[in-house]
């Protein structure tokens, strides 16, 4: 949360989402403010799991069902995205978080209050098979497999 978009995408959630959710909010993140603490403080239904160790989020975002990762800002692939999509289970992003990253057909997309809410809660009640875990292993190895593009490197500086 020390990042000013992560703390604003908590803040909106909290406010905005959390109320038409079917299932308790769960918010985690290190050096969260005292106003997220507070607006968290205000909905029963949303706790915050407060500085984390990297077991423990981890855990969080391997057993976490749905995902939730809005953005305000276009700022090219985020490292909360790519490890959602490869640890987690569902995902749902709007537009902004998905934006150049030709991940769309792995995250469930929404832009608006009421829609994210909604497809949300139909996640809830989806089951994550085996299916979609084969879905993004195969759109995953493309483009962010870590060993197929430590080899583009290296054959690009020895390449003669």
């Amino acid at each position: 949360m020390a990042v000013a978009e992560n703390e604003k995408a908590a803040i909106w959630l909290v406010e905005n989402i959390s109320p038409l959710l079917n299932h308790p909010l769960i918010i985690a993140g290190s050096r969260c403010s005292t106003l997220l603490r507070k607006k968290i403080s205000q909905h029963s239904q949303v706790s915050l799991v407060e500085n984390p160790s990297d077991e423990k989020m981890e855990t969080l975002i391997s057993e976490a069902h749905v995902h939730l990762l809005p953005s305000f800002q276009e700022s090219g692939i985020k490292l909360k995205l790519l490890h959602a999509i490869f640890s987690g289970r569902f995902v749902l992003a709007n537009s902004m978080m998905l934006s150049g990253t030709s991940l769309d057909s792995t995250c469930t997309f929404a832009n608006d209050i009421p829609d994210f809410a909604e497809k949300a809660n139909s996640l809830f009640a989806l089951p994550f098979t085996n299916e979609e875990i084969e879905k993004r292993k195969i759109i995953l190895s493309k483009n962010y497999d870590n060993v197929s593009n430590a080899k583009m490197l290296v054959d690009q500086i020895y390449k003669k």
